[in-house]
């Protein structure tokens, strides 16, 4: 027995150094990799803007999607022009649709205004509004019915475990610990690239020079694609079965529970990537499903789909998300037209515009 410990001591050594030169080889690789691609910078989540809300003694609430990000610059020229006496805080729920708005709300904003308005000292008293970010997007139910997004956007360990408790570990709540892991390892491209492709794209432009670089047949194969996933969204069972906006009604009577004005923003699409059919039938559907319900209900509804002053070029590559400085260009606007309102909000009701 003691002629083989020496063996299987070396045997663990050998592992050990094997171990150690795949990981020395993975961290150098990531890091040539990284001066090729490097990792996009940690964005704006559901948390960060939720603890904003908290501590920040908010007038006025920014929920939609991850283009709720793009109102931000919003968030900044309001406490500008309003000297600090005004502040929104902007909660961005990636991947959102109504129905995850809405879980966002009665799981962790109405929560937190219940506990607060019941303090000795209130810290939300000042809130007053609800800013509404959604597209037509956001109207089409996910396929398996649950909005995948809320586990690795918007629970806490508690909603967690919860969840574990009751359904057991299942894909729905596991993609809340993936989330939790990806966050510790965000800096690495090898890892915060998996499932979106940037890198492969980065190492054939390097690799092909001039011929790698997007072609203009290629952006408007793009554009195409853009234009028919809209113009398909029409006849699309998720988007016509009117779930989502079942969620609408629930956040609606959030907002009157808790003496709220709610303002319904349709967020500014790409130009170029909508026909005149889209138009008329995909966001016009899902537009007038939002003014039936204003009519009823009373909240206000400002519609930048088209009519803001974006264009093209405002817009990130994935045709999708707004610029930063087409956010400001976005901001401009709205606070001239239809979210002017925004910098009366601390003024008394009596006082501030219609």
């Amino acid at each position: 027995m003691s002629d083989l410990a020496p063996e299987v001591g070396s045997i663990w050594r050998n592992i050990a150094m094997i171990f150690a030169a795949v990981v020395v080889t993975v961290f150098a690789a990531d890091f040539l990799l990284r001066t090729i691609c490097p990792p996009i910078p940690p964005k704006m989540e559901f948390s960060d803007g939720f603890s904003e809300f908290v501590s920040g003694k908010p007038n006025a609430l920014v929920l939609g999607s991850s283009h709720a990000r793009a109102y931000v610059a919003l968030q900044k020229k309001v406490s500008q022009f309003t000297s600090g006496q005004v502040h929104l805080s902007v909660l961005p729920l990636e991947w959102g649709k109504l129905s995850s708005y809405q879980w966002a709300i009665e799981n962790r904003i109405a929560p937190y205004l219940e506990q607060d308005r019941s303090s000795a000292n209130p810290q939300t008293s000042q809130l007053r509004h609800l800013l509404l970010v959604t597209e037509w997007w956001d109207g089409c139910s996910p396929d398996n019915g649950r909005a995948v997004n809320i586990p690795a956007r918007a629970w806490t360990l508690k909603h967690f475990v919860s969840d574990v408790i009751k359904e057991g570990l299942t894909d729905f709540n596991r993609s809340y610990l993936t989330s939790q892991w990806s966050s510790l390892w965000r800096w690495t491209i090898l890892w915060s690239d998996r499932g979106i492709g940037r890198l492969p794209r980065a190492l054939w432009a390097r690799a092909k020079g001039a011929e790698g670089l997007e072609t203009p047949e290629s952006y408007q194969g793009r554009i195409i694609w853009w234009q028919n996933m809209t113009e398909g969204a029409f006849e699309d069972p998720n988007c016509k079965n009117g779930k989502e906006l079942e969620a609408l009604d629930h956040i609606v009577e959030f907002t009157k529970k808790f003496n709220l004005e709610l303002t319904v923003v349709l967020h500014p699409r790409m130009p170029s990537t909508l026909t005149v059919t889209a138009k008329s039938t995909t966001l016009n559907r899902f537009a007038n499903e939002l003014h039936k319900r204003a009519v009823v209900h009373g909240f206000r509804i400002v519609d930048a789909t088209v009519t803001s002053p974006l264009q093209d070029n405002d817009f990130m590559s994935d045709f999708d998300h707004v610029t930063e400085q087409g956010s400001v260009t976005l901001a401009d606007w709205a606070l001239s037209s239809g979210l002017s309102f925004l910098l009366t909000l601390a003024e008394p009701a009596t006082q501030r515009h219609p």
